[in-house]
């Protein structure tokens, strides 16, 4: 068996484990939010509390059926786009819309089944968020460096 695609194979079950960890470790840490567990981390500075976003993200007052409607659009666009060029991308590409499309299934989840994202880390004085949207943000950075890897790659 080829060494390349033996290898290839391990880091696409490794990537898509460990976006499976995130989101399973989200959906827990929301579960527990929501049931009313709340903790000190850090002293004035990180907190685990409950808080119902209803807005988008970073508290953007966008809410209601055109929220879920775009989203739903956006999401959709992103596995289309995953699908069709699943074997095009690169590893940091392929694995940055992995995580945008896995944190964003976790808070459309949320908006279908309780009308609003349930966001647990409270950063005091700053933002509340939660695994998923720290996995949008990651994952967004990810496509970008791997659009440039690969621009660089093709350059040369």
């Amino acid at each position: 068996m080829n060494k390349a695609l033996t290898r290839d194979k391990f880091s696409h079950i490794a990537g898509f484990l460990t976006l499976a960890i995130f989101f399973l470790s989200d959906r827990w840490f929301k579960r527990l939010s929501l049931g009313g567990l709340d903790l000190v981390l850090i002293p004035e500075f990180l907190n685990f509390k409950f808080f119902a976003n209803k807005n988008i993200a970073f508290s953007l007052p966008l809410e209601g059926a055109w929220l879920i409607f775009i989203i739903t659009l956006i999401i959709s666009f992103l596995i289309f786009y995953f699908l069709r060029f699943y074997w095009a991308l690169n590893k940091t590409t392929l694995f940055g819309l992995g995580a945008v499309i896995t944190g964003a299934l976790s808070n459309l989840i949320d908006r279908f089944t309780n009308g609003f994202v349930i966001d647990y880390l409270d950063l005091s004085h700053f933002t509340i968020f939660n695994v998923a949207d720290i996995l949008i943000v990651v994952g967004t950075a990810l496509i970008f460096w791997g659009l440039i890897k690969e621009n660089r790659q093709n350059a040369d």
